[in-house]
This record gives structure tokens, C-alpha cells and sequence, in this order.
């Protein structure tokens, strides 16, 4: 039995009811399903390179339904806001401390103006020294 999966200009043609469209993305590939914007969590990497801290992020394949990361920094003094990026991976240009520190990274997905989902997992590297 094979199933016939219509095209994306297809399902435009016949107007989808709003609670369908809301819950699908049209695009090249086909219809995307909507990701859970109650839980959906950035998962990076941080290391070093050339000297500063770069911070591997991605998408997570939603980039269709997400606007921003939004990363924050605890480098001994509580969180701070680093960057609102919409291209992923970023370096971190603070410069290292002469001792050596461990800084933390956390980052949020944000639609707009607003934060969807949860923090990513903090990440934590030793710079400095």
C-alpha cells in the first residue's frame, strides 16, 4: 500500500484550516510539524579558539520556526546577556583572565521578542593562566 503525500504547493491550494497551518511549516521538503516551543532546548558546545571562546550552536533543525539564540555568560558574578545572534556559532571576545577561571555559557531560543522553550544545559571551560 503506498501512501500519496501531497506536495507543499498542493496543500496551500486547498486552504488549510488555521489549527493545521499553525501547527506545519511549508517549505521545499514538504510539510515540517512545529516543534514543542514549551521545551524546545539549545544544545552547544563551547571551546577555545585562536584565544577566545566560540560557541558551537546550531538551530537544531527548527530554524524555520526559530529568530534568535540569545546567550548569557556567568564568568563569577552572576549571568549576564552576551549576544542575541541569528547566525550560528559565536565567539566570545571578552579577553581571558591573567588566572585561570572557569566561565559558564547557557543560551535560549527566542521568537520575536519573546523566549520559547527551556535554558540549554550550562557549559563550562577554564580560561586564563
Amino acid at each position: 500500500m503506498s501512501i500519496n503525500v501531497p506536495s507543499a504547493a498542493t496543500v496551500r491550494q486547498y486552504n488549510l484550516p488555521e489549527q493545521v497551518r499553525s501547527q506545519v511549516q511549508l517549505g521545499n521538503e514538504g510539510l515540517k510539524a512545529h516543534p514543542d516551543m514549551e521545551t524546545i532546548q539549545p544544545d552547544f558546545t563551547v571551546r577555545i579558539v585562536s584565544g577566545q571562546v566560540f560557541l558551537d550552536w546550531n538551530w537544531g533543525g527548527q530554524g524555520d520556526f526559530l529568530d534568535i539564540f540569545h546567550a548569557q555568560v556567568n564568568r563569577g558574578a552572576g549571568w549576564v546577556d552576551l549576544t542575541y545572534d541569528t547566525t550560528p556559532g559565536y565567539t566570545d571576545t571578552n579577553p581571558f583572565p591573567s588566572v585561570p577561571t572557569i566561565w559558564k555559557y547557557r543560551g535560549e531560543y527566542r521568537v520575536g521578542d519573546h523566549a520559547v522553550g527551556v535554558w540549554s544545559n550550562e557549559m563550562s571551560i577554564t580560561v586564563g593562566g
